[in-house]
């Protein structure tokens, strides 16, 4: 009898078997050889949808003007209020350094004057700290780049002063005059006293053309002498005077004039 019952069980376990592999059913099949790809499909790449918001590799005036729109919440009309500036103005960088006088006048959103203004602080003031930390001399262009940002566009002619120490850094920086769109008066002595004051020895003086050619006028040249004259009695040097105009800059130095 415990024999019958040990024979009786294989059948059993076989039966089993057969019925769970009917259940699983066939193996599913690859559609293909194991050496071939498989075919991934990806997210969209942000960069290749056109969004103000996005950065790419290389943008232009307008698109960077775009975006910089887009931040300060100017949305759908990013892309033609930045036509508009460039219209205006010419490039990106002539646009953030348009004064928020000449953009009302325009007649331009008061977010755009906002965004612009953001950016001319910020690039003024990574340009600036690049005079008080490195040697104004050794490299003449970051001393014009910034007085081209500070002054270029405004709309009255503006004589300021920088004021380097022993090391040829900028210590120190006055507006010591505005004027009206021809002249702004200029007082050596005073001039003077603050380079004293300050302990400057060398000076960087600059002053702008609104009207926008850079060469130096007769009286320039008469007012940049007297102050020459003026620095001599306390032994402060004067590096050079540039005159700064929306369409370049001329040195007074590199010219020979002083």
């Amino acid at each position: 009898y415990g024999h019958l019952l040990v024979a009786w069980s294989y059948p059993v376990v076989l039966a089993l078997l057969i019925g769970s592999l009917a259940e699983a059913g066939p193996a599913a099949k690859p559609d293909r050889s194991p050496s071939e790809p498989v075919p991934v499909t990806s997210a969209p790449n942000p960069c290749d949808v056109t969004d103000p918001m996005q950065a790419t590799a290389d943008e232009g005036d307008h698109a960077l003007l775009t975006r910089m729109l887009a931040l300060h919440g100017l949305g759908q009309a990013s892309a033609s209020t930045a036509t508009q500036l460039l219209q205006r103005t010419g490039s990106y960088s002539d646009a953030v350094a348009t004064p928020g006088t000449r953009l009302r006048a325009w007649g331009f959103d008061r977010r755009v004057e906002e965004a612009l203004n953001l950016a001319r602080q910020s690039t003024r003031s990574a340009l600036k700290r690049k005079l008080e930390t490195r040697p104004c001399l050794a490299d003449r262009q970051h001393v014009v780049d910034y007085l081209h940002a500070e002054m270029a566009h405004l709309d009255v002619e503006q004589f300021r002063v920088l004021y380097l120490n022993s090391r040829h850094r900028l210590i120190h920086e006055a507006i010591h005059s505005e004027g009206s769109i021809a002249a702004a008066p200029v007082f050596p002595r005073e001039i003077v006293k603050r380079a004293i004051e300050v302990g400057a020895v060398e000076l960087i003086l600059a002053h702008n053309h609104p009207g926008g050619d850079p060469t130096p006028s007769r009286s320039d040249i008469q007012s940049t002498r007297a102050i020459i004259e003026a620095s001599r009695s306390i032994d402060v040097t004067i590096v050079d005077h540039i005159v700064i105009g929306s369409s370049g800059h001329m040195s007074m130095r590199a010219t020979g004039l002083i």
